[in-house]
């Protein structure tokens, strides 16, 4: 029977008389403490039975002035006092982290003056040797050291170098001969935020001849803002635990940075993380600037070394969505086993049917960070694209992506997907004939997106005059558009697949803009009134059953030639609905319905209504009979009224308190003022005679002065 292997961390420490004594560090539930003593040497090393040996690994962290050393999972110890201590040189603690062939073991010390790095909970990274996946399995759970110990890795001088470049600096020194060949003080290390970080051994370990791997991750939304402050990169494993964050924007290149030196290697997930609603991102289809979503994916193979650039983009977030990676808040989650070779499928279908070559590229957007256009490669289109959806179809990114993905077989678009690409071209600007670049890119013919529109599965953007001369179909105007699209829309499947199919239905729409022409010239009975079809033959919207009889009798009382175009059409109809909004608005109560708006008045056919006379206007619409404000006339008799009101309390303004006559409460309330009642209205009607000329002319105004009376009351 073999004799069982005793390995264990030990602690040899040497007093002021040069007696030595041993502590082991023993396996147990809590850190071991140790007050340090002035004048004593401490030295950490790992026995093997009786062979002295290297630390395989250690963290140390600074918590106040102490020194906390873990070794293992089970073995670590605190120093008490080290920062205080060993600072005033009154102790030595050394650790041995290396060996020469000969086994003399070559030990370290910490400078108890160094700055680490903060891990947020008052706490301080100090010290990292060993194995970064070891070290990563003694932080795991700890965000923040994971974090530092990355970070602090990122800027690593090789052991080996420093070995040598102390070995030459203690050459020169008077004192050499007795200073240890084997000792060498952590005071030459060079090392970002004074963290020391070295490494043992090859492989994916942190140390001599590992370079790790360098990322670049371009948010490809549009051009990222060089000032935004709130989006981070998570990068995870293929396993769904985390590699590391980044948060690190580089303007000059538009790319986050992150370095990974543990040598991961395999499929790696990178995540969009925006820490709230900031603007983060220039818009292609609108050039403004917009919050980034959160959540979104990306997923690439790494060997785990070298550089590997990384583009977050909508089509990459559908490629990861493809082979079956989602993410929440702090996770990533899989439907099934996210292998290499799934990875490079669904990149590749995603990009073949965009029509891009590679999807993890970084693209060349429409327009830079400024706003400035720009010439674009077919990536910048195809997010081009998909902005110009969000806008059009008033979607958000996330919607747009999951109607992309509903559509895509493979690596296919439907018809209608490409063709709703295609139309959503119309609302990108700077870029000459994107259309056809667009039909080429997608590979679909313009008459097969004219097939396309017609009963649709998912929404799509308006057609264009252009996609109809296109498809090479005549006799499509500005004038009767809307209506062609309403017919082609309409139209049951193979309907719309040739061009003289799709010129029947041009036909069918001139005749449905002719039939309510007809009618507007006819008597109310000859022709027979028009129905809701007949209005949405000709591309008319806003025509229900419950307001049929309004319009028809709207479009009977236009004058000849003012009903002859979809467009006209659609005026008097909206003119309708808005008149029923403020005919609602005189039946309420001044808080159900909501408050009328300029543009609620403006579309009746209402003028002279401003925001200086709005709530003027409103008041006196509000206090109108029952019946007193369904027509365009009447609302305007109102608006009229509503100025007259101001007029007058204006007037007063102007006089001397006897002429003109003292105001009423009615005559405040007609001007749409508030707050004037039987028992103020003599110190408000002082106030408003008090004004300075031009101080009571306008309702805002008059408020003012109303609220400062009550308040003087």
């Amino acid at each position: 029977m073999s004799e069982k292997i005793q390995e264990e961390i030990v602690l040899v420490i040497t007093s002021v008389d040069g007696s030595e004594r041993e502590v082991i560090v023993t396996h147990a539930n809590d850190s071991l403490l140790l007050q340090l003593s002035a004048g004593e040497t401490y030295r950490f090393l790992r026995r093997i039975d009786s062979k002295l040996l290297p630390l395989e690994q250690v963290i140390g962290l600074r918590t106040g002035d102490d020194l906390s050393l873990q070794f293992t999972e089970d073995e670590s110890m605190v120093l008490q006092d080290y920062f205080t201590l060993c600072a005033e040189g009154e102790c030595v603690v050394e650790m041995a982290l290396e060996s020469n062939a000969e086994g003399d073991l070559s030990y370290f010390s910490l400078p108890a003056d160094s700055v680490g790095l903060e891990l947020g909970d008052g706490s301080q990274l100090m010290l990292a040797h060993g194995d970064m996946l070891t070290l990563m399995e003694l932080a795991q759970g700890q965000s923040a050291l994971t974090n530092a110990i990355q970070q602090a890795q990122s800027n690593q001088l090789a052991l080996g170098d420093v070995l040598a470049e102390a070995e030459a600096e203690v050459a020169t020194e008077e004192a050499a001969a007795s200073v240890s060949s084997s000792f060498l003080s952590f005071a030459t290390v060079a090392a970002v935020g004074g963290v020391v970080i070295s490494g043992v051994g090859s492989g994916s370990g942190v140390g001599a001849g590992l370079t790790g791997t360098d990322y670049s991750i371009v948010v490809g939304l549009g051009p990222v803002l060089s000032d935004n402050t709130e989006l981070t990169i998570e990068l995870y494993r293929a396993d769904g635990t985390l590699l590391g964050t980044s948060s690190a924007f580089n303007p000059a290149t538009g790319a986050f940075e992150y370095t990974d030196a543990t040598g991961y290697s395999g499929t790696i997930i990178a995540r969009l993380v925006d820490a709230s609603s900031g603007v983060d991102y220039r818009d292609e289809a609108t050039g403004a600037s917009l919050d980034a979503p959160d959540n979104l994916l990306a997923i690439a193979n790494v060997d785990g070394s070298g550089n590997v650039s990384i583009s977050l983009t909508p089509l990459t977030h559908m490629a990861a969505t493809q082979a079956g990676v989602s993410a929440t808040s702090g996770a990533v989650s899989f439907t099934q086993p996210l292998t290499e070779a799934a990875t490079n499928a669904a990149n590749t279908n995603v990009g073949t049917a965009f029509g891009v070559d590679d999807i993890l590229a970084a693209p060349d957007f429409t327009l830079d960070a400024s706003g400035t256009s720009q010439t674009p490669d077919a990536y910048g289109i195809a997010l081009a694209l998909i902005s110009a959806q969000e806008e059009m179809l008033g979607q958000t990114t996330e919607q747009v992506m999951a109607t992309l993905i509903s559509q895509m077989t493979g690596d296919t678009f439907s018809n209608v997907a490409k063709a709703s690409l295609t139309l959503a071209a119309e609302g990108i600007s700077g870029v000459p004939d994107l259309k056809l670049i667009t039909r080429t890119q997608l590979d679909i013919s313009a008459l097969k997106v004219l097939e396309a529109y017609s009963s649709p599965s998912i929404a799509l953007p308006a057609l264009t005059l252009e996609d109809y001369t296109a498809a090479s179909v005549t006799g499509v105007t500005t004038t009767n558009l809307a209506a062609v699209n309403a017919n082609v829309l309409a139209a049951a499947t193979g309907s719309a697949d040739s061009v003289a199919k799709v010129q029947t239905l041009i036909t069918t729409a001139n005749s449905a803009v002719a039939k309510i022409e007809a009618y507007n010239n006819g008597d109310g009975t000859t022709p027979a009134a028009l129905t809701v079809a007949d209005y949405t033959a000709a591309g008319v919207t806003g025509v229900t059953a419950t307001n049929l009889a309004v319009v028809n009798a709207s479009v009977l009382a236009a004058a000849t030639g003012g009903a002859d175009t979809t467009a006209e059409v659609q005026t008097l109809v909206t003119a309708v609905n808005a008149l029923a909004k403020i005919e609602a608005y005189n039946n309420g109560d001044g808080t159900t319905p909501a408050a009328l708006t300029v543009a609620d008045y403006t579309a009746a056919g209402v003028t002279g209504v401003t925001a200086t006379n709005l709530a003027a206007v409103n008041a006196n619409v509000l206090a109108a009979a029952t019946g007193d404000a369904d027509t365009t006339a009447e609302v305007q008799t109102l608006v009229t009224a509503a100025n007259s009101a101001v007029t007058k309390i204006e007037a007063y303004n102007n006089g001397d308190g006897t002429a003109p006559a003292a105001l009423t409460v009615a005559d405040y309330t007609a001007a749409g003022v508030t707050g004037v009642t039987a028992t103020n209205l003599a110190a408000v009607n002082a106030s408003v005679l008090a004004a300075a000329t031009g101080g009571a002319d306008t309702t805002a105004e008059v408020q003012t002065l109303v609220t400062a009376a009550n308040a003087e009351r």
